[in-house]
Order: structure tokens, then sequence, then C-alpha cells
């Protein structure tokens, strides 16, 4: 009969804790700096889209210089449909998932099932 190494058995239960124990010791500065890197980098991708919404919006003159400016400032942020919020552009990078799974952790204690 062959044997299962013990280590090749415990690795997958060991790397599904993994998340847990990295969790546990979580202060309110360590999710804030998690939720700054993940605007960071949205900004970093959002940047270029809407400065191309901006020009095009002048350069059809659609609409005034300054109301082009306005009207995409905020273009991709979080938004509200129905009077909920929904997710902005690039919530979805893995270093988002990450600050907002920590968030909720922080938050409740627990891990959160991001799945949903």
């Amino acid at each position: 009969m062959k044997r299962t190494p013990v280590l090749a058995v415990l690795a997958p239960v060991l790397l599904m804790l993994a998340p847990v124990a990295m969790t546990a010791d979580l202060t309110r500065a360590d999710v804030d700096k998690m939720l700054a890197e993940c605007n960071d980098m949205r900004e970093e991708k959002l940047a270029p889209i809407r400065k191309e919404k901006t020009d095009n919006c002048i350069a059809s003159k659609e609409m005034e210089p300054e109301r082009c400016r306005d009207y995409y400032r905020t273009y991709g942020a979080v938004r509200h449909v129905g009077g909920m919020p929904r997710p902005g552009m690039f919530s979805d990078l893995p270093v988002c998932q990450r600050a907002y799974q920590a968030e909720r952790t922080y938050k409740h204690g627990i891990q959160v099932d991001t799945d949903r």
C-alpha cells in the first residue's frame, strides 16, 4: 500500500487557513493602507480613461470645456443605481479584493466569503 506524505495532505489545509492567520492581527491602519493602495491603483488606471473622455468631449464641443471636465472628473467611481451603491471601475483588481476582504475581516472579526 502506497502512503501519502503528511505534508502533501496538510499543505492544502494550511494554505486555506493562511488568509485567516494573516488577517487575524489586522489593525485599522493596516486596512486603511490596503484601501489606499487599492484607490491609488484604481486612480492610476482611471486617469487616462477620464482624460480621453474629457478630451473627446471638449473636441466634440458637446458641452463647454469646464462642464466636460466636471462631468468626467468622477468617471469610474462608485455609483448609485436605484439607491444602492455599485462598485466603481477596477474594483475587481486583486489589490482591491484583498483590501475589501481585510476591511470585512476587521469589521466583523471573521473571514467573509468574497465570491458573492
